[in-house]
């Protein structure tokens, strides 16, 4: 694996600086003002960073269990966010077959059922979402955890509190980027 950051800024004006030193920029897809303050990945950035070569790794976050908000990851917030991030990637274009990480903050252990249950189905929504947003056909992108390892699992379809969930292809977690420019 190649070495990286992930970053809250604009990367655009900055890109062939990064790439001297870094393979990969994790940028975000947020909601857009007043939910986040920060700016959200877009067409012109991602052109920016590709044509210095360095790859993207896109990550969602909205609240992400924050600051001890566990109720903030719920299937409906999953589907919801699912169905904006899908949007937003397709609207870059993000490559197909591509993760989209979704954050997860906190440090929550999935194997205690007050989280676990959560986190799990948040990311049924998420999953669900993808499958609604591609008509039928198989999804644009795969779903990935950005947090705790330990909650890769819950972002298969199918996965119970704390359980593996059943075998199907996803991006692992995105644990090990450093953060900040």
């Amino acid at each position: 694996m190649g070495k990286g950051i992930d970053t809250d800024c604009d990367c655009s004006h900055f890109a062939h600086q990064i790439a001297e030193c870094y393979d990969f920029v994790g940028r975000y897809y947020r909601m857009p003002p007043p939910y986040s303050r920060y700016p959200t990945l877009t067409r012109a950035e991602a052109q920016a960073l590709s044509a210095a070569g360095l790859s993207i790794v896109s990550i969602w976050e909205f609240i992400s269990g924050s600051r001890g908000r566990i109720e903030s990851l719920n299937y409906q917030a999953g589907n919801a966010e699912g169905k904006r991030a899908y949007k937003l990637a397709l609207a870059i274009p993000q490559p197909r077959a591509t993760p989209i990480y979704f954050a997860v903050d906190e440090g929550y252990d999935p194997a205690n059922r007050e989280y676990g249950g959560p986190i799990d189905d948040y990311f049924q929504g998420v999953n669900d979402a993808f499958a609604e947003s591609a008509c039928g056909n198989p999804p644009a992108y795969a779903v990935g955890v950005y947090g705790p390892a330990r909650c890769a699992n819950s972002s298969r379809p199918g996965a119970g509190p704390g359980t593996a969930g059943s075998p199907t292809p996803r991006a692992g977690p995105a644990t090990d980027l450093p953060t900040g420019i």
